[in-house]
């Protein structure tokens, strides 16, 4: 399904939308491509800058874009295009409060403030500071009997799982080196 849609922005001629396919043909010089913050038109419409578009269309058409970042390309995109943040929400299958969410940090921090979440986001941290130090410790210590420390005898010394002690292990030690 091939549908071409006209942005608010007579700079941009046209978008193509095609099996989640994005390009962008334009008939700007680049003198007036300077803008470089996001714009929102006195009319308290959505507007996106020239080079803004074209920089997330890109990430949209990225292959290697994080799909968290490109469904927030796709929520700015669209509301450029004047579509309302519950028709956007309905197109996405997104709360209007993530539409409203992204709307906004995009207005306060441009196409850079897609790419990050809000401090204190995810899971928190189940192993404390003070048992990661103790396990530094530990390794630098000569294990009991003289052998080598396993996965298995730093978990019972430590009073943790061995998955903990494997995933400290793992961000310690690059793979393929002994401990």
């Amino acid at each position: 399904m091939l549908e071409e849609r006209l942005f608010a922005d007579d700079r941009v001629a046209r978008t193509r939308v095609a099996t989640g396919c994005l390009e962008i043909a334009s008939t700007a010089s680049p003198a007036q491509n300077t803008a470089a913050a996001p714009v929102t038109a006195l009319d308290g419409r959505f507007r996106v800058n020239q080079s803004d578009k074209v920089r997330l269309l890109q990430w949209a058409k990225a292959g290697a874009t994080p799909q968290r970042v490109a469904m927030r390309v796709r929520i700015v995109l669209m509301s450029a295009e004047g579509r309302p943040v519950r028709g956007v929400a309905v197109a996405l299958n997104v709360n209007r409060r993530t539409v409203s969410l992204w709307r906004r940090r995009y207005q306060q921090g441009g196409p850079e403030s897609l790419w990050h979440d809000a401090p204190g986001r995810g899971r928190p941290t189940s192993i404390q500071a003070d048992t990661r130090e103790r396990m530094e410790r530990l390794l630098l210590a000569a294990p009991f009997e003289g052998r080598r420390w396993t996965v298995r005898g730093l978990a019972r010394e430590l009073g943790i799982s061995p998955a903990s002690v494997h995933r400290l292990l793992r961000r310690r030690i690059p793979l393929g080196r002994q401990l």
